[in-house]
């Protein structure tokens, strides 16, 4: 008699199982992508629906559960970064308007200042020899050609005395508000024909040397806001193949920085 085949012989896994397997693995991985960035609400919404099926999928609950949560954690993280952004804005406003505040400060003293120097240039008809002019907390005054030396010489002439003095005592009025004041020295382009100076450099450098020594003996102001440099031929405004182009770049220049 034959034998009966043994009904207990063992089944292959469940389709069901490995289904479910697959669909957590997804799961986690979408979770994951989401720890990396802030979806987009509506896309995020309708990721859901698709892993839900409509509302009959498998992961129904858990997926409800999970969008919940994750529009929670983006309406609070989108909160914060407003917050954020309004705390930086307001910061910027704030440092924005204190540099506007110390900017007009500044102009308002270099105008004040300004006005005064203009003012004893052009009631002097000095127009001709001594210039003035400002940009914002900058002003330039420009001693032109042989105002203040003679020629080939560099020793302050006794007759600007009293135009150095005058500048001087409208710069100690201001004293406080200034930052710097550097005295530049220029020279034309012919060589200098001088047994005690070697070339233009030398005479430019010393040029404003000597300015900068006389404001502080004879005039007190204090060398905490001064400094000299010569630029010799080097920094020309007009063209030095011409004698009227060289005797507009033979000058001396006050560059006064105001600071408050």
């Amino acid at each position: 008699m034959r034998k009966r085949k043994n009904s207990e012989e063992p089944q292959g896994y469940n389709w069901m199982d490995t289904y479910g397997d697959m669909v957590t693995l997804l799961l986690t991985f979408f979770v994951m992508l989401y720890s990396f960035s802030s979806p987009n609400a509506q896309k995020w919404s309708n990721l859901v629906t698709a892993l839900s099926n409509g509302g009959n999928g498998v992961l129904t609950g858990s997926v409800s559960n999970i969008e919940k949560t994750a529009l929670s954690s983006k309406g609070q993280g989108s909160a914060q970064s407003s917050a954020s952004k309004e705390a930086t804005a307001k910061a910027k406003s704030d440092v924005s308007q204190d540099e506007l505040n110390e900017m007009q400060q500044k102009i308002k003293s270099s105008a004040n200042l300004f006005a005064q120097i203009k003012g004893y240039i052009d009631s002097n008809n000095l127009n001709k020899d001594v210039t003035a002019s400002r940009v914002d907390a900058e002003i330039l005054i420009r001693f032109s050609n042989n105002v203040l030396f003679d020629s080939g010489k560099a020793a302050v002439k006794p007759g600007a005395y009293t135009i150095v003095n005058e500048i001087s005592n409208a710069i100690s009025t201001y004293s406080s508000n200034i930052e710097m004041i550097r005295i530049e020295g220029y020279t034309d382009n012919l060589p200098i024909n001088n047994s005690k100076f070697a070339s233009n450099w030398e005479l430019s450098t010393d040029r404003a040397v000597n300015v900068l020594r006389y404001l502080i003996e004879r005039n007190n102001i204090s060398p905490d806001i001064l400094s000299a440099v010569g630029y010799g031929e080097y920094h020309p405004i007009a063209d030095n193949n011409v004698e009227e182009g060289r005797k507009m770049n033979r000058r001396v220049d006050f560059v006064i920085t105001v600071t408050k």
